[in-house]
């Protein structure tokens, strides 16, 4: 077993028991004790637990993340004209990557009343239900480890997943955006799978409201040169963009 896949597991375990034993996952996992404390001490860094004598609680944070329906409702106006500005990015057959978010949802709306036809490569389990049944649109779902908190499935399967795909775009989701650390989001597990979306695409759409702009995520995953355009509300700070525009990024305010 990789090294991620047991971290994996170990964040599997947490959500499931609230707490861990070092000496119970080294032999869950026939691995040394030390092997186990580095992967808590990594897992702490990124804040998914607190380590504690002989083992690890899952962390507050993580006990009381707010549900994803309560996190849609956050500039819920601002996603949904992003979304539909986004949509006008969408050619007719286009081949696209949708990241989970809920800015990202608003897109499949936007897309699903578009009747434009294009094939959708996902994995966020509402944005795929969101697009069922529509005859202009084809969805495939990559595999992975089930994320309760916003409904996507990440991990190494969900990396050789992607790894298998090539598109014309991408169009991708932050939970923090700044000029020095460039693309955050809350964990290790959903950076990689965001670089092997990017790694997929021929061009790169953030899709990020003006809240994101200037707020450092917990994992960088990749820096804002990587970013073809940026698609924020009008809302953002005039300073903020100007500064991703210096850097290449082509922007739309909506």
């Amino acid at each position: 077993m990789l090294a991620e896949e047991r971290r994996m597991r170990i964040v599997e375990l947490l959500q499931e028991n609230k707490s861990v034993e070092i000496a119970e996952l080294s032999q869950l996992f026939s691995v040394a004790q030390e092997t186990i404390r580095r992967d808590l001490r990594r897992l702490e860094e990124e804040g998914v637990l607190k380590r504690t004598h002989g083992g690890a609680t899952l962390s507050e944070e993580r006990q009381t993340i707010a549900p994803l329906s309560a996190r849609s409702q956050v500039n819920r106006e601002e996603k949904e004209r992003i979304g539909r500005k986004a949509v006008e990015y969408v050619a007719d057959g286009d081949r696209i990557i949708i990241d989970g978010g809920t800015t990202t949802l608003q897109l499949a709306r936007a897309l699903k009343s578009s009747r434009k036809s294009a094939a959708v490569v996902t994995n966020a389990l509402n944005i795929a239900i969101e697009l069922a049944g529509i005859g202009e649109v084809t969805v495939d779902v990559v595999g992975g480890t089930l994320s309760e908190s916003s409904l996507t499935l990440i991990g190494p399967e969900t990396e050789r997943a992607l790894g298998r795909y090539r598109v014309n775009k991408v169009f991708l989701a932050a939970s923090g955006v700044t000029v020095k650390w460039g693309l955050g989001i809350s964990n290790s597990f959903e950076a990689a799978v965001k670089q092997a979306m990017m790694a997929a695409a021929g061009q790169v759409i953030l899709l990020a409201d003006s809240s994101k702009l200037g707020k450092e995520g917990l994992v960088s995953f990749a820096p804002l040169t990587k970013v073809d355009k940026l698609i924020t509300d009008e809302n953002a700070d005039p300073k903020i963009i100007d500064a991703i525009a210096q850097l290449g990024v082509d922007i739309e305010l909506v």
